[in-house]
This record gives C-alpha cells, sequence and structure tokens, in this order.
C-alpha cells in the first residue's frame, strides 16, 4: 500500500481510476500516427466537398447550406489543432528517443506531459473521426434566400412614385400578368423607370423571385450578346463572346427553369423570340396555383411592339405633370441660378415650359441653364426654344438625335412624310383626323389605292402607327377612336430638324409656330 501511494505521489498524472490510462502512453507513437492518417482522409474529404461547393456556387442562384458551412468551418479549426499537436508529439516521442532509447514517455522526466498529450491525442482522433463521419452529404448548395439583383445606378427623378408602385404591384402580386411592357416617347423616363423597379428588388424583401437579370437589348437587335448578357447574370461561364445559340438557349433554360425569375429589356424596337434566347415559358402550372410566376417587364417605344411581345399588360410612360416637371427642372438648375435676380424665377418657369413635360428636355435645357443668371440669357432662351429650338444648346446634338430614332424606325417614306406633314400645324393644335387624312391624300401621300375610301382606310392606318410610335398623341383620351390627334411640342420640333435637313441647312424651310 505504502508502495502504490509512493507511485501515484510520483505519478499523479497516471491516476485516475483507471489502470487502462497508461495505454496513452504506451499507444502514442502509434494512436499519432493514426491521427495523421485519419487527418489526411479528413482533408482529403473537406477538399472534395468544397470543389463541390464552389462548383455549384458558380451559379450565384446557389449557396452553401448552412450545415455544410459549419462543417467546413470546424474541419479548418480542428486541422489547425491537430497540427500542432502532432507537431508536439513528434518532439516528444524524438526527445524521449534521445534520453531513453525508447519511445513511450515513460521517463520519469516526461511522463506527465506525455500522458496528457496521449489523452489529448485520442481525443482528437475521436474529433477527426466524427467530422468525417459528418462530411457525407447528398446536396452541399441550395438556392439564395436572397434574391440575387445587381443595383443600377439612377438619376434622381420626380413623379413616378405612383406608377412605380403599380408596377411593382403587378410584378409580384399579379399572379396572371406574366409580361408587362412599358411604352412611351423617347426621353420620357421609360428606362429610368425600369432601373428604378431593378432597385426596388434590394429594398423590399415582400417578394418570393430568386433572381432580376438586367439586359439591354437596343435598336439593332443582337440575340447572341442579349443571351451572352444575360448567362452571364445567371453565372453560367462561357468563354469568348460566340456560342451557339440553341446551346446557349438550352444552358440557360437549364438554370432559369428551377427559378423565379424577373427579366428586365431595356429599349426593345422588334420582337424577341424569348424561348430562342433560354427563357422558359412564362406558363402558369396548375400544380403550383397561387404563386406568383417568372415576369418578363420591358421598355419600348412602340405599343406595336408591346403586342408582338405579347405583353399582358401595357403601360404608357406619360409627361411629367407642371408640378413635377417644375420640381425636376429647378434641380437641374440650381439654386444659384435661379436666385441670381428676381426676374429669372419666372422666366425659367417660361423655358421649362417649352419641355411640355419630357424629363429629357428639362434636364438637358435644365444643365445648360444653370450657369444663366442674367435675365437677358433667360430672355434669350426663350426665344430661341420658340424659333428654332435644334439651335438651343443640347437640343440639336443630344435630345432630338436621341428623339430621331423613333422616326428612323417607321417603316417607310409614306409614314415619313405623314409625320413631318403633321408640323405644319401649331403647338398644341387639335388635328382632325378626317381632316389630316385628306389632306394627306391631297399630297400624294397615301396613292396606294384608287378608291377613296381604301385611301382613307389606310390613312387611319398610318395614324394608328404614329399614335403607337408614340409621335403623336391622341386628344380627348378617348383611346379607341381619338377625335382628334396633336403633336408633342418637343416631337414637333424633332419634325422641323429632320424637315430641315437636321439643322445643317443655313436657310431653313419655314413652318409656322
Amino acid at each position: 500500500m505504502e508502495l502504490a501511494s509512493s507511485i501515484i505521489g510520483v505519478f499523479p498524472c497516471l491516476w485516475d481510476g483507471s489502470a487502462t490510462q497508461v495505454n496513452y502512453l504506451r499507444k502514442l507513437k502509434k494512436n499519432l500516427k493514426s491521427l495523421r492518417t485519419s487527418l489526411d482522409k479528413l482533408k482529403e474529404l473537406k477538399d472534395d466537398v468544397k470543389k463541390r461547393v464552389d462548383d455549384a456556387e458558380e451559379n450565384p442562384i446557389m449557396k452553401r447550406t448552412r450545415v455544410v458551412g459549419g462543417w467546413l468551418q470546424r474541419v479548418e479549426s480542428l486541422e489547425l489543432e491537430v497540427a500542432e499537436i502532432l507537431q508536439e508529439g513528434t518532439q516528444q516521442l524524438e526527445a524521449c528517443t534521445v534520453l531513453t532509447g525508447c519511445f513511450c514517455c515513460c521517463c520519469l522526466k516526461n511522463c506527465c506531459t506525455g500522458y496528457k498529450l496521449g489523452k489529448l491525442v485520442v481525443q482528437k482522433l475521436a474529433s477527426v473521426e466524427e467530422l468525417r463521419n459528418e462530411g457525407v452529404f447528398s446536396d452541399v448548395v441550395d438556392r439564395s434566400n436572397s434574391v440575387l439583383v445587381q443595383e443600377i445606378p439612377t438619376n434622381q427623378v420626380v413623379g413616378m412614385d405612383s406608377q412605380l408602385d403599380e408596377i411593382w404591384r403587378l410584378v409580384t402580386q399579379e399572379d396572371q400578368i406574366r409580361i408587362i411592357g412599358l411604352y412611351g416617347m423617347g426621353g420620357v423616363g421609360k428606362t429610368t423607370l425600369l432601373k428604378k423597379l431593378n432597385n426596388e428588388f434590394l429594398k423590399k424583401n415582400r417578394h418570393d423571385f430568386d433572381l432580376v437579370v438586367w439586359v439591354v437589348v437596343s435598336k439593332d437587335l443582337n440575340l447572341q450578346k442579349v443571351q451572352k448578357d444575360i448567362a452571364d447574370s445567371v453565372g453560367l461561364s462561357w468563354s469568348g463572346d460566340q456560342r451557339d445559340l440553341n446551346r446557349g438557349a438550352k444552358e440557360i433554360f437549364n438554370v432559369l427553369s428551377k427559378k423565379k425569375f424577373v427579366l428586365l429589356l431595356d429599349d426593345i424596337w422588334q420582337r424577341v423570340d424569348l424561348l430562342s434566347l433560354g427563357i422558359p415559358p412564362l406558363h402558369t402550372s396548375s400544380s403550383t396555383q397561387g404563386v406568383t410566376k417568372s415576369k418578363v417587364v420591358f421598355t419600348t417605344r412602340s405599343e406595336f411592339v408591346c403586342g408582338l411581345m405579347e405583353a399582358d399588360k401595357k403601360i404608357r410612360v406619360e409627361c411629367l405633370n407642371w408640378d413635377q416637371a417644375w420640381s425636376l427642372f429647378q434641380n437641374k438648375v440650381g439654386k444659384e441660378a435661379l436666385n441670381s435676380h428676381p426676374k429669372v424665377p419666372k422666366l425659367a418657369e417660361l423655358v421649362a415650359k417649352e419641355c411640355r413635360g419630357l424629363p429629357l428636355a428639362l434636364i438637358t435645357i435644365g444643365r445648360t441653364m444653370a450657369t444663366k443668371k442674367t435675365p437677358q440669357e433667360w430672355e434669350h432662351a426663350i426665344t430661341v426654344l420658340t424659333r428654332s429650338a435644334s439651335d438651343f444648346s443640347g437640343m440639336g446634338d443630344e435630345v432630338l438625335p436621341i428623339l430621331k430614332f423613333s422616326y428612323d424606325n417607321l417603316q417607310n417614306d409614306k409614314f415619313k412624310s405623314c409625320f413631318l406633314y403633321c408640323s405644319l400645324y401649331p403647338e398644341d393644335y387639335k388635328i382632325g383626323k378626317e381632316e389630316l387624312i385628306d389632306l394627306w391624300i391631297g399630297e400624294g401621300f397615301l396613292t396606294e389605292f384608287d378608291d377613296i375610301e381604301e385611301a382613307r382606310n389606310d390613312g387611319h392606318y398610318v395614324i394608328g402607327c404614329l399614335l403607337g410610335a408614340c409621335l403623336l398623341e391622341s386628344v380627348d383620351d378617348i383611346i379607341r377612336e381619338p377625335a382628334g390627334v396633336k403633336m408633342h411640342d418637343v416631337i414637333r420640333d424633332l419634325a422641323i430638324w429632320v424637315a430641315s435637313d437636321y439643322g445643317r441647312k443655313k436657310e431653313r424651310q419655314v413652318f409656322g409656330k
């Protein structure tokens, strides 16, 4: 008994109620080897899991599961701990070998240290084995809980909140509305409205979409470019710019068919075959009734294009009312110029009214006038805008060329001649449809038909096309059969500018205002 007490006194670290604890010392070398082998296998498993995660997360819609993420973190943490233990164990064994010629660390000097190390090795070996058993995953990723959307910078705007709210409601709440067309004249703010819709998905969480895709289509449609932009947005890695359209469509379809997405297409001028791009059909499935489906929202200058795109809802983006227009104009001019002279504010209102609520004109002219601080400069601006708007700074090289795309997109010379003829009428003049058609016939614009009624029907068709292109406006807001039409003042300036050979001729053809 005294001998046992003496041993316990000398080796208290060995006595914890079980003689088998001596194995911590006796099997230290073997356990260190097992720990190193098990750790290597855990590292291999971690590398395999991480590669699966990285490959899956190339699709930005997918995100590693919390279980997998936590497991990877625990493995990395345990790796560091075990590496230190293995290093310490190797050093202990080497020290014992030098001192005693054995590998068991049972020498009096290293006994307690070896016992603690041996016990820790066994514990870490169990931890490594546990993580190896946990590291068998059937699924390593899941779709992200938050919508994937790229914020798009936008200028400060006014007067769009109510229309934006309506579009947001249609996108997020109306199941049967799948394709929405926003149309209106050039420079009215369609693109800005679409950008704000895109950014709303970053601000609001009350929706169930996984992905928002933004693509600029533009006048010269390039399906391969549009397809590549979509592929980039959904996380498909394509090398080079060229790719077979059918192959690309299949890859995009495989991604989007499993997701709820919103596709935003800006600046469409003709029908875009969505299916050829890989966009899944936006049909309602009987098994998912009551769930908001994927949506497409696009902008165009033509109501006709809305029809070609089979839009379930067409929304005309109108010019700003006076209060909104004046607010935007003041913002662009700035307080310094507006407060420079008592007469300037009233003159500024007259300049702003020449824009007739068109945001593009308000912004361009407002910026031009931001440095004008004398009444004479503002009066001069009114004179130029009234007599020949294309001569005003920014109008002939910024505003009118943008609007001219709508003119260029008219079907043929007949439509262009009929459009230009409307600029002969004064500003804000209500043009009777029948009167206008008879004048067109008299000018020889509608000469394809021998029968006068057929010619008049053709005239009505031309008016409908000009209305659809937002180059004419209906009067009295009677959409189906307007009593008359008129030209927006800035569109009239466009027509005069085009008729005068884009302002390059010194002697202009005079159109009365």
